[in-house]
């Protein structure tokens, strides 16, 4: 999914995010100083988050526009990351990484299960043997539930927008409609933005990393240790080369 005028605003819509969850997760399993793959890494906040405890990051993402702006934020920190522009199911030329990172449920962007399995046998391919792939999709639950006709309003100083989640194309799928109203000096400018996701069970999940070549260390939910439970809304997969 490539985002348009909606990157631009995306950090203060983001801005509450527990970023630092991840960042904890990736310490967890990966030592500092490993060469990472942030896969759907956006405006580059986790990767840079991830650069100043010492990880050597490379970002991947679809969207030209975020990258750009993750760019300039590299540039502005005085922090170097590579940034790549390419579909993380189509991903080519990595090699050699201790490991891989596909956080706040990037990978629900990919539609079908056909994407998810190639993501995973692309990222096998491109870690070193006993690399770490750590990835958090949304539950079902989540999909079925939380996000039911769901509607949501927000006022910044920056912006104000809409945001309606409706069913999607395909089972457990969703739909993100966002509409945007920037002030301008004569009045508001209005843009909408479509974004579609879709998750799968988890035993799916599991099935396609070990088809991939992956053995899995730990499947949790919402950043707590345990089994999944069944309110559980963000399943974490850790898994091992």
């Amino acid at each position: 999914m490539a985002y348009h005028a909606f990157s631009y605003y995306y950090d203060i819509l983001m801005q509450d995010v527990p970023y630092y969850k991840w960042v904890a997760k990736t310490k967890k399993h990966l030592p500092i100083g490993s060469h990472i793959l942030d896969v759907g890494c956006g405006t580059g906040t986790l990767s840079l988050l991830l650069a100043k405890e010492g990880y050597q990051v490379t970002g991947v993402d679809l969207s030209e526009d975020m990258l750009a702006l993750a760019h300039e934020k590299s540039i502005a920190a005085g922090i170097p990351i590579n940034f790549v522009h390419q579909d993380m199911s189509r991903m080519t030329g990595f090699s050699g990484f201790d490991g891989a990172v596909i956080y706040v449920d990037s990978l629900n962007y990919l539609q079908k299960d056909t994407e998810v399995f190639q993501t995973f046998r692309q990222l096998y391919e491109s870690l070193n043997e006993g690399g770490i792939l750590i990835f958090d999709v949304h539950s079902l639950l989540k999909v079925t539930e939380t996000f039911h006709d769901y509607l949501y309003a927000d006022t910044d100083p920056a912006l104000t927008y809409i945001w309606h989640v409706g069913v999607g194309r395909y089972p457990y799928s969703i739909i993100h409609e966002l509409t945007f109203f920037k002030k301008t000096e004569t009045g508001y400018a209005r843009f909408q933005e479509i974004h579609e996701q879709r998750t799968f069970a988890i035993e799916e999940y599991a099935g396609w990393l070990e088809d991939a070549g992956f053995s899995i260390l730990e499947i949790s939910a919402d950043f707590l240790d345990g089994p999944v439970r069944e309110d559980a809304e963000r399943v974490i997969f850790v898994a091992k080369k």
